[in-house]
């Protein structure tokens, strides 16, 4: 009996061997001082956020989950990337034990440097901890994870204050510059943008104004959109408007002052005579991938020519475009692309020092027009004879029909096919010689017509010539527009 009871008592003995007793020292809490905004720092998307230029404090709570008690626990006390560590603030730094089953816990405390917003990610994966148990004996140099994201990388974001910038744009979408001068009729759009804070709700900002159309609209930025605008129509008359802006935070600026005002511009008429694609004769030919960028390059070239324009006039110093489209690079209806007028402007030959035409709201000429394309063209001059009457002819390029619809272009101004027969205006300039009276009488119209009189794609000019005392003469030009 007794040898049987020894044989249990030593089965017994040999299946109950002792689990291994250790410690297992975590980061259970992260807390920041004054309390963070945003997520809950377990990733970058759920970064905690921090105000910036404020005095942030985190405080990083250890514990001990395992088994065993960890004897001489410490954390090291150094500085983070971004951080400053607090030793005055901090437990973990100093020697303790650092109980099994979480019985007790210690913490390192680090100061966040908040001047730079951005991601200021706190990495302490240097502040290494050492402990010794019974069983493991020591156990030095380790990297404690935090429990949340069994990392040592605690995401954190630091934010700008919240401010809300206004800006004046152009009917294009480009920033205006001050002073703000802008034709009657014209589209602005002011434009709110806002920058820094965190989850911004949406927030109303206003534009006002008791000249502009509509007197009063609204829009919406929040931290999910963080721009808007709003679209202002300027009053018809020249004025001094101001326009102001509010909400809250109150935007910078809080107001504009605009001049609404018709512009001056020049035009003429080109001296060179170009093709439907834009050739011209001669050792001089225009530069351009396109037809509309050759036909640019005519005007700006002919603007230089102080035989056609005296230097006097500044042209050469300004820049030119030509009114002719093609319905791709440029386009009057429906896109107004590259557009070269403007919207209720007082347009002027440069030559004759001449007004021409006011162009209405929509940027365009209202038919018909008596204009002011005379005498003082160099070529004219030379026509004169005493005692007879003029009347001079220019079909201008400009692929359009009256009412601005894109018409035949030579195939967008590459082409010299005598078959198509492009758009133009015909510009009608009529006057007397020195002797009849009045002299110099001066009638000039412009008018539109679907097609050439006298001329193909393939023509860069063509004369009918009449005896004295008539003279017709039919010249193929552009009209050349200052931007």
């Amino acid at each position: 009996t007794n040898g049987a009871v020894r044989e249990n008592t030593q089965a017994t003995a040999i299946g109950s061997a002792r689990a291994p007793i250790s410690a297992d020292p975590i980061i259970t809490d992260v807390v920041f001082s004054p309390a963070a905004s945003g997520g809950d720092g377990k990733s970058n998307d759920t970064a905690f956020a921090v105000a910036q230029n404020t005095n942030s404090t985190v405080t990083i709570t250890y514990k001990n989950q395992g088994n065993a008690d960890a004897s001489n626990f410490t954390v090291s006390g150094v500085n983070p990337n971004g951080y400053i560590f607090e030793a005055g603030g901090s437990t973990c730094n100093t020697t303790s034990t650092l109980q099994k089953n979480s019985g007790n816990s210690c913490t390192m405390k680090f100061t966040l440097n908040t001047v730079t917003s951005g991601e200021r990610d706190l990495n302490i994966e240097n502040n290494k901890a050492s402990w010794s148990t019974a069983d493991e004996g020591l156990q030095a140099n380790k990297t404690i994870n935090w429990s949340g994201n069994n990392s040592s990388i605690i995401n954190v974001s630091v934010y700008a204050p919240v401010s809300v910038i206004a800006q004046l744009l152009d009917e294009a979408g480009n920033i205006m510059a001050s002073p703000y001068v802008i034709n009657p009729d014209t589209t602005i759009k002011v434009k709110f943008t806002l920058n820094g804070g965190y989850a911004v709700p949406n927030t109303t900002y206003t534009a006002a104004s008791d000249s502009f159309s509509p007197t009063s609209a609204n829009c919406v930025v929040s931290s999910n959109n963080t721009t808007c605008t709003i679209d202002l129509i300027a009053p018809s008359t020249d004025s001094d408007n101001t326009i102001g802006v509010s909400g809250s935070p109150m935007p910078n600026p809080t107001s504009f002052n605009i001049n609404v005002k018709a512009q001056n511009k020049w035009i003429f008429v080109s001296k060179s005579s170009p093709n439907g694609a834009m050739e011209l004769t001669g050792d001089w030919q225009p530069t351009g991938d396109t037809g509309i960028a050759k036909a640019d390059t005519i005007c700006q070239h002919d603007a230089a020519d102080s035989s056609w324009i005296p230097a006097g006039k500044g042209a050469a110093g300004m820049t030119w475009k030509a009114m002719i489209v093609d319905g791709n690079n440029r386009a009057f209806s429906p896109s107004k692309k590259d557009w070269v007028l403007l919207n209720s402007a007082n347009y002027k030959d440069i030559i004759n020092d001449m007004a021409t035409f006011t162009t209405n709201k929509n940027k365009f000429i209202n038919f018909p027009l008596i204009t002011g394309f005379g005498a003082n063209y160099p070529e004219f001059s030379s026509m004169f004879q005493a005692n007879w009457y003029m009347y001079q002819v220019y079909n201008v390029l400009t692929g359009m029909y009256g009412n601005g619809n894109t018409g035949t272009t030579c195939n967008g101004w590459t082409s010299v096919d005598p078959l198509l027969t492009p758009n133009a205006y015909v510009t009608d300039v009529t006057f007397n010689s020195p002797t009849m009276n009045p002299p110099y009488t001066e009638i000039s119209s412009i008018a539109p017509t679907s097609r050439f009189h006298f001329s193909n794609c393939s023509q860069r000019s063509g004369a009918q010539v009449s005896g004295n005392p008539g003279n017709n003469w039919n010249a193929i030009r552009l009209l050349c527009v200052q931007q």
